[in-house]
């Protein structure tokens, strides 16, 4: 059967998941250009359930650095159908990818863009539970500016008075493994979770982003859990060899402290912190003399953008 849905005029696929496929679509009545993400044919009834909880929460963010919602429809064979905003441009997992490590400047302004994301969405009882550079969409606007965008909030957590809790099974790890904070990989922390992960996974795709290489290196499966449980990632000057600004390693080791109690106390908090230290940076940049550029800032990682 062909894929329809009403109102939309379907273009072309622009990708897939384990449990979507994603269309660049027309609106016929505005003729704007939009996003269809549709569950996939062969998704259980739990995903459709998660698809209009995602549509719930999304229709109360309100922020430039969330991905917009439509509208929630349905397709021609009862799929529920996610009508967003479209972006362009690419994820940070497809950036990451191509370039393999970023500059202080740009990690720090899309960190910028994704703390601010999160306030909105922790203020509204929201914790996102699964960031990750592929849920980070480097939006490019009509006007030439770069904006971060927050994507998938498919099994976050709703703890807004009507909200409903993502149905998972004992033992289920909630979020992808690499940047789940250690609280969510407990068999029993299905709805304990706090904000406090969603900084800890901000950290880890921060400085996996800086130093351009794995966090946690080739370990993957039970000893990744084993080790994440026990051990707080390694420093950036750990993980890179090199030396960085010390009011940048410092952030991101708070970041993902191992015990969320020493992180942020909040999004708004660790925002203000990343201002403080983005300006600190860009003071030095400007005093430091040419020669010494490198050395007094450490502005990235050698690497394939170092030239």
């Amino acid at each position: 059967m062909t894929l329809t849905v009403h109102g939309y005029d379907i273009r072309e696929r622009l990708g897939e998941g384990a449990s979507a496929e994603v269309y660049a679509a027309i609106r016929r009545a505005t003729r704007a250009s939009v996003a269809l993400k549709v569950a996939r044919a062969s998704s259980a009834p739990e995903m459709h359930v998660r698809f209009e909880r995602e549509a719930e929460i999304l229709a109360r963010l309100r922020s430039p650095f969330v991905c917009a919602l439509v509208e929630m429809a349905r397709a021609n064979d009862g799929r529920p159908v996610l009508v967003l905003e479209r972006l362009v441009g690419e994820t940070l997992a497809a950036t990451l990818e191509r370039e393999k490590s970023l500059g202080i400047d740009e990690v720090v302004r899309i960190l910028d863009h994704a703390l601010q994301a999160l306030v909105v969405a922790h203020a509204a009882g929201v914790v996102h539970r699964d960031l990750a550079p592929g849920n980070l969409f480097m939006h490019r606007t009509p006007d030439g500016a770069r904006r971060t965008k927050l994507l998938d909030f498919g099994v976050s957590k709703d703890a807004a008075p009507a909200g409903v809790f993502v149905s998972t099974h004992k033992g289920t790890v909630i979020g992808t493994m690499a940047y789940a904070a250690p609280e969510q990989l407990a068999a029993e922390a299905t709805d304990r979770i706090t904000g406090a992960a969603d900084l800890y996974a901000l950290g880890v795709i921060a400085l996996e982003a800086l130093a351009g290489r794995p966090v946690w290196g080739r370990l993957r499966g039970p000893a990744l859990l084993a080790t994440k449980r026990e051990h707080a990632p390694p420093t950036l000057d750990e993980l890179t060899g090199e030396t960085w600004p010390r009011a940048l390693v410092d952030l991101l080791a708070g970041w993902t402290a191992l015990d969320f109690a020493e992180r942020p106390r909040s999004a708004e908090a660790a925002l203000t912190a990343l201002r403080a230290v983005g300006e600190r940076l860009s003071f030095k940049r400007a005093a430091a003399p040419a020669a010494d550029l490198h050395t007094t800032t450490t502005m990235k990682p050698r690497g394939p953008r170092s030239r």
